[in-house]
């Protein structure tokens, strides 16, 4: 299952061109009120996000577009999303990146899409829009069409388009392995995780997993012939000390009394991320 989204405006909705119209609720109001969009209702309760929607001060926007995907869509995606929303405890930063790769500043009405359009949603990802042949959206290599019975549905904040679609930003297609492999930066992890056989268990156990990756800087650092002096039975001690075994965001932490909280690695032995973002 997948995951639906948030809305835009009303007064702004004049300047863009889109028809006046009679606004009753807000964004949040509009989506609970529409029976074609109760699982996104679900997956934004769950996620703590109503209140964005209702109140858009809170993510430092006047008013919201939300590309909305139906029921119909939530129940044709992947059992990624029904595991974030079962589990919201654990998985809320993720659910919250989904929902909000829908979600991005401004009141656009339909009529003001064009071809080849670019927003930024509120979880930084770019949404391109296409109209060569009907009005889709895409991310990442997945595309959305715009349902027309579910469009420009305004809100006092926003405006809410439905999609047939849910789409998934890369931190529910990319594992934490698959992150590692693909920047340059950590090249050096990348060899040791190898080495010792850890990447796989990176990639293809459930998790949740968090990786506190040293870049390649940070090795070179080391005193020369350090790693090279190191049998495989340390290496992966040194380097599943830098693993926990849960989802740690650092939100979590500004949060905490006295912004610090200690974890399990799985390596076994404490660690402690305090203010300032210091490990130790």
């Amino acid at each position: 299952m997948r995951l639906p989204l948030l809305a835009a405006a009303a007064p702004a909705l004049l300047l863009l061109g889109a028809p006046a119209q009679a606004v009753d609720g807000d964004l949040l109001s509009v989506i609970l009120d529409e029976p074609n969009y109760s699982a996104l209702g679900v997956a934004l309760l769950a996620a703590d996000l109503g209140d964005a929607l209702s109140n858009p001060a809170l993510s430092f926007q006047d008013f919201l577009t939300v590309l909305a995907p139906t029921d119909e869509a939530f129940g044709a995606a992947d059992d990624t999303l029904l595991k974030y929303i079962d589990g919201k405890d654990e998985w809320i930063y993720h659910l919250q990146d989904v929902l909000l790769a829908h979600v991005f500043p401004t009141s656009v009405a339909s009529v003001d899409f064009t071809d080849g359009q670019v927003r930024t949603t509120l979880s930084d990802n770019s949404l391109t829009f296409s109209t060569s042949t009907s009005l889709e959206v895409s991310l990442g290599g997945q595309s959305a069409a715009f349902i027309p019975e579910l469009g420009d549905e305004y809100a006092s904040n926003g405006v809410v388009h439905g999609i047939d679609s849910v789409l998934l930003p890369r931190s529910s297609i990319f594992t934490v392995a698959d992150l590692v492999e693909f920047d340059p930066n950590f090249s050096t992890l990348l060899g040791l995780l190898e080495g010792v056989g850890l990447l796989a268990t990176l990639r293809d156990q459930e998790g949740p997993f968090t990786v506190f990756a040293p870049t390649n800087d940070a090795f070179a650092k080391l005193p020369a012939g350090t790693l090279e002096g190191m049998d495989p039975e340390d290496v992966l001690s040194m380097l599943t000390y830098h693993v926990v075994t849960q989802n740690v965001h650092s939100a979590m932490v500004d949060a905490a009394p006295g912004k610090r909280m200690t974890f399990e690695t799985l390596e076994g032995r404490p660690l402690t991320w305090s203010n300032g973002n210091r490990l130790n």
